[in-house]
């Protein structure tokens, strides 16, 4: 878990002319996230596509999501935008909330 990035990194520099699609929950984004700055330090055009269940357990669906407090400590906020995180680097990000508008 986290290892992602590696892999995408690692795609790209074999094969720098085929797009990188990276596929990673929300938790193992967590591990090594800030490895964004690195694609975009190298311009590296990867894809990246987070899947939030909420932490890295099988997510929580009865959170009360008005309520942060209550999100138990192995969980990650449903609420995060992780899209921002590349936009800080100069990338592009969006959250998408159901899979019509992916």
């Amino acid at each position: 878990m986290g290892v992602g990035f590696g892999y995408a990194i690692a795609a790209h520099a074999i094969n720098p002319k085929k797009k990188i699609i990276m596929v990673v929950g929300d938790s193992a984004f967590g591990f090594s996230g800030m490895e964004v700055e690195t694609a975009a330090r190298y311009n590296i055009p990867l894809k990246i596509i987070i899947v939030n269940n909420n932490g890295i357990t099988y997510g929580q669906d009865e959170i009360d999501k008005s309520d942060p407090q209550s999100i138990p400590v192995f969980s990650l906020s449903v609420n995060a935008n992780y899209e921002m995180i590349s936009q800080a680097f100069g990338g592009k990000g969006a959250q998408v909330k159901d899979h019509k508008n992916l």
